[in-house]
């Protein structure tokens, strides 16, 4: 086993994370960017991970998205705000939302 993966079972045996996907109007991308996100998570953390989807006042129907991800996703949970509140509304948002032992944020807007 190569010594980088000895250390992420190690550390994912012990740790638990938070995944905030940051969207605003990303109808088009946050379905896939949450499937791949549980995909790799599933692998390092088994079922010690959480992702939160922050809808920051979108307007496209992303809100909707994220609540079926929620229903599809046992993980997921889909935090609406009413407008948008910018990237600090977000960051307060997630801290006090998160759970687990880390936190890290990802744009919906990205691909892994």
């Amino acid at each position: 086993m190569k010594i980088e993966a000895y250390k992420q079972k190690k550390l994912s045996n012990h740790y638990s994370i938070s995944v905030v996907i940051m969207a605003f109007n990303e109808r088009e991308t946050l379905e896939q960017v949450v499937t791949d996100i549980d995909s790799h998570l599933k692998q390092l953390f088994s079922n010690k991970y959480e992702i939160l989807i922050i809808d920051d006042g979108s307007t496209d129907g992303t809100e909707k998205i994220a609540d079926n991800l929620q229903m599809k996703y046992p993980v997921v949970s889909a935090i609406h705000h009413k407008k948008n509140e910018g990237l600090g509304g977000v960051y307060r948002t997630a801290f006090s939302k998160a759970k687990n032992d880390f936190i890290t944020f990802y744009p919906a807007d990205s691909q892994l």
